[in-house]
């Protein structure tokens, strides 16, 4: 492909000089816009001074993951359920948020001791309150979404089935620590955490898993996809409980097992659910190994799940964790999800200049992620832990719809290139009904006009743009007309668009 470059320079003393040249330019733009040898090459007009035209080419013959979807976990204390019980929170999430899968905190769903695995079914489960706030919330959205998707994962077992006896360390409130993923002593010390399941009950431990998958199964809201422990390394005052590699990959062979012989095989097993950027060898990378060398664990290792944290809280959305994550896993073709994290600030343009559009480019570009679901949908208080601010969007909540709309379920990520420049852009698309959308930011301090050239995405005529430039909305913004294979928009500075459209086959 040609590349050729128009520069128009600025000499005091030639301003007239300046304005007929630029007009020159002008016209040439037109011409080429037009003219049907602009298909072979790309042409870049840079005014010293001005802004470039950034050039970016989607095409849809290159795929990269599918996109399974988007969606939070609930927090079911203090006055959170208050918000998820008002009549149109439901919708909110669903509709307006995007949101197609809800993460599920099974741990509130508890049974009393039994003796003989074997024997257990959906009916040992009991809902409890807390458990409630999930299941009452799941199937509400059922009703908007029947195709709506719920991934459950255990921060602990029932306390009968642990060393410790406790449903979290015991320790005081803000008290957390890591264990080695090649030995349960601490990090940093001689002691040894009990904050773990007992060996003889391991089978315990995943028919009560089971009973749970069960449980949701029979009341018409079934799990898309399960995960055996949050945060594995990591034993908290709060739930929670800890597995070396080796442990953890032993019970998640027996849990596909007895899965599939319970006639659930088709519920996706997922985790380790450990920090994206912890790379070192005792951390998420012992958990692969162990997985992958564990031959029951591999043959039920569905999707790979990591937290978006540096250390369990403070947030992790940089482009080196996701790529260097999807660096490990790529070669082994397992899939990549990010069930967790932090999002960043909700002041604007916070979220399109470092926060959570960022993380969320990061996230599907570089680490090519086909599930996204950061820690909370709403808080009290806007924080970095939640999308929305006391039951209200705010500019973050407007930033995420960008790509939540654009995506559609179970399309791919085509290639949109370049992805990373001063307009980060990503690019979707359904194989089926050729649905089409583009995500592009700019968080720069200058305007960027940007020309799009489209390949092997259908015949698209037109595409519907969508803005957010100052974080009070995501915002209708026109239609554009597709006219060679190219369109060209405009992307404020500090902003984020994004436009769809439907695309036939040709």
């Amino acid at each position: 492909m040609e590349t050729h470059h128009v520069k128009v320079g600025r000499a005091a003393g030639h301003g007239g000089l300046l304005a007929a040249v630029a007009l020159v330019v002008a016209v040439m733009v037109a011409a080429w816009m037009a003219s049907p040898y602009a298909g072979g090459s790309t042409m870049s007009f840079i005014v010293q001074g001005q802004p470039v035209v950034q050039e970016i080419t989607v095409d849809g013959s290159r795929t990269f993951q599918r996109i399974e979807g988007f969606g939070t976990c609930l927090f079911p204390h203090g006055a959170n359920p208050e918000y998820y019980r008002r009549e149109e929170f439901p919708g909110v999430y669903a509709e307006e948020m995007g949101m197609n899968m809800l993460r599920v905190n099974i741990t509130f769903f508890e049974c009393e001791p039994f003796d003989n695995p074997a024997e257990v079914d959906w009916r040992i489960i009991e809902e409890t309150e807390n458990a409630r706030v999930f299941t009452e919330f799941a199937e509400r959205l059922k009703e908007i979404n029947p195709d709506v998707r719920l991934i459950a994962t255990v921060w602990t077992p029932p306390a009968w089935m642990k060393v410790n006896q406790r449903p979290n360390s015991g320790r005081e409130r803000g008290q957390n620590r890591a264990i080695y993923a090649s030995s349960y002593r601490i990090r940093g010390s001689d002691e040894v955490s009990e904050n773990r399941v007992k060996p003889e009950k391991y089978e315990h431990f995943v028919a009560w898993l089971v009973a749970v998958t069960e449980f949701f199964d029979q009341r018409g809201i079934p799990l898309y996809a399960l995960s055996p422990g949050n945060e594995i390394r990591f034993t908290q005052w709060y739930v929670s409980c800890v597995w070396t590699a080796e442990d953890y990959a032993r019970m998640f062979g027996l849990l596909g097992d007895r899965m599939e012989e319970a006639g659930y095989g088709h519920v996706l097993l997922f985790g380790p659910e450990d920090m994206t950027g912890h790379l070192h060898d005792e951390a998420t990378p012992a958990y692969l190994r162990a997985l992958l060398e564990d031959e029951r664990a591999r043959r039920h290792l569905d999707r790979f799940a990591t937290h978006g944290y540096t250390d369990g809280v403070a947030p992790d959305m940089s482009e080196i964790s996701a790529r260097g994550l999807w660096e490990l896993l790529e070669p082994h073709g397992v899939p990549f999800w990010m069930t967790e994290g932090g999002t960043g600030p909700h002041d604007w343009p916070r979220p399109v200049t470092e926060g959570v559009g960022i993380g969320l480019h990061n996230a599907l570009v570089a680490g090519n992620a086909g599930a996204w679901t950061p820690w909370q949908i709403n808080g009290v208080q806007p924080t970095t832990h939640n999308l929305m601010g006391d039951g209200q969007m705010t500019p973050k909540s407007h930033t995420v719809r960008h790509f939540t709309h654009a995506a559609p379920v179970d399309g791919h990520r085509i290639a949109a290139e370049p992805a990373y420049g001063d307009i980060l852009a990503s690019a979707y698309r359904h194989p089926d009904d050729g649905r089409l959308g583009i995500v592009l930011i700019n968080p720069t301090d200058d305007d960027h006009p940007v020309r799009l050239t489209l390949h092997n995405v259908g015949n698209v005529e037109e595409l519907d743009l969508y803005r957010t430039t100052d974080g009070t909305g995501y915002d209708p913004a026109g239609r554009l007309e597709v006219r060679n294979d190219r369109v060209v928009l405009e992307v404020p500075a500090r902003s984020i668009a994004s436009l769809r459209g439907p695309a036939a086959d040709r």
